[in-house]
């Protein structure tokens, strides 16, 4: 067993080749070891679970828009005399539909912040019970931002889920919602 170390991956690969080639030449005694080959492996992991795991959040983003989408429609229809009302005593369209999208967006940012507090609090659990893990590069204040980042796109994926809803209540004549 030898060990070969070498300045940087590029003549590590050389040594490894010239190596292979001088003890190989007539037939295969030599198995070579490569840490290049481990991280690169290790990488094409990594690589494969971020996949998975933003398709899975892809997935749950959808189940959030076609969840905020039904509530929105179901509280439209429900307050559709209510509506009438207010666009029969000189609400206008837009101030109907400002109002929806607010409500829509209020929706997903209470998602948004639920599903990050719940983060927030699984991850300190898990680098509270691992000991090997420096929690202090997991819990950086400079992470902040992706938490926003996160509850920015709730409301986003809210008010995108509710324009629908919005805009047909907004747009429903004042005596048709009056007469249901």
């Amino acid at each position: 067993q030898a060990l070969v170390v070498s300045e940087s991956g590029a003549t590590a690969q050389a040594a490894a080749d010239a190596i292979r080639e001088d003890v190989n030449a007539r037939e295969e005694r030599v198995d070579l070891f490569e840490l290049a080959a481990v991280v690169d492996e290790i990488n094409g992991f990594f690589d494969l679970l971020s996949t998975f795991l933003l398709g899975l959040g892809g997935i749950s983003l959808v189940v959030a828009g076609v969840s905020i989408l039904n509530v929105m429609l179901m509280s439209t229809v429900e307050r559709r005399q209510e509506i009438g009302v207010m666009r029969a005593v000189g609400v206008t369209r837009r101030d109907v539909l400002r109002v929806l999208l607010a409500e829509a967006g209020l929706i997903g940012a209470a998602g948004a912040a639920a599903g990050t507090l719940l983060t927030v609090v699984l991850v300190a659990g898990l680098v509270a019970s691992t000991p090997a893990v420096d929690a202090s590069l997991v819990l950086d204040p400079t992470n902040g931002y992706y938490l926003l980042l996160a509850l920015a796109f709730g409301v986003g994926v809210g008010i995108v889920s509710g324009a629908y809803p919005a805009w047909k209540a907004a747009n429903e004549r004042p005596v048709e919602a009056l007469r249901s």
